[in-house]
C-alpha cells in the first residue's frame, strides 16, 4: 500500500502509558514522523486526537461518558482532518474493543495503520490512575472494574484467549501480530512495555 497518511493506533487499557509513549518516546522509535514533524515545526500534540479531550471540550468533563457515538463523531472528522492537512495523525483511546475499533478504521482506507499495543499490568495502571487523581491531573478517573472490563476486552480483541495468563512473552507477541495482520486493519504492529 503506498500511502502518505499514517494514522497510529494505540491499544492499551486506561493507565497503560499511552499519553505519556506520544509525549516522550514516540519520535524516537518513529524518526521518519519526527522529520515530518520538524519540517512543518509542529510537534505531537498538534497530530493527537484524544477523545477524552473532546469529552471535556464538549461536554464540560472527561469522565462524562455521556454521549459517545457523539465523541466518536468528532473524533473521526478530526483525525481525518490532520490526515488531510498533515499526513499523520494519533487516535489517543484504549482502542480495546474490537468491533468499535474495527468500525472506526474502516473509514481510513488509503491510510497506512500502526497499532501500538501496550502490555496491560492492571495493578500499575489502576496505581497509576489513582495517584493521577490523588495529584488533581485532568485524566479519566476509571475504576477498577473499569479496567478490569477494558481488559478482557483487549484479550478477546487482540489475544482471542480468556485464558491467557499475562505473561508478556513472543508467543503471545506473535499471536497478537498475526491477529491484527488477519484482520486487514493494520499494516504494522509495535509492542510498547
Amino acid at each position: 500500500m503506498e500511502t502518505n497518511k499514517t494514522l497510529i493506533v494505540p491499544i492499551g487499557i486506561s493507565g497503560s502509558g499511552k499519553s505519556t509513549y506520544f509525549n516522550k518516546r514516540l519520535l524516537i522509535d518513529f524518526p521518519k514522523i519526527a522529520e515530518r514533524l520538524n519540517e512543518l515545526n509542529l510537534s505531537v500534540a498538534d497530530i493527537v486526537v484524544c477523545p477524552d479531550e473532546i469529552r471535556k471540550e464538549i461536554l464540560g468533563s472527561v469522565n462524562d461518558q455521556t454521549n459517545g457515538s457523539m465523541i466518536w463523531k468528532i473524533a473521526g472528522e478530526r483525525v481525518h482532518g490532520k490526515l488531510h492537512k498533515i499526513g499523520l495523525a494519533i487516535i489517543d483511546g484504549v482502542n480495546t474493543h474490537g468491533g468499535g475499533r474495527n468500525k472506526f478504521l474502516k473509514n481510513y482506507k488509503n491510510t497506512k495503520k500502526i497499532a501500538l499495543i501496550f502490555r496491560p499490568k492492571i495493578d500499575l495502571c489502576f496505581e497509576r490512575i489513582t495517584n493521577d487523581i490523588s495529584n488533581n491531573v485532568d485524566r479519566s478517573n476509571v475504576p477498577l472494574e473499569a479496567i478490569q472490563r477494558q481488559l478482557k476486552s483487549f484479550k478477546s480483541s487482540v489475544i482471542r484467549d480468556e485464558k491467557w495468563d499475562g505473561l508478556w512473552n513472543n508467543s503471545i507477541k506473535e499471536k497478537i501480530t498475526k491477529n491484527l495482520m488477519e484482520e486487514k486493519r493494520f499494516h504494522e504492529v509495535r509492542f510498547i512495555d
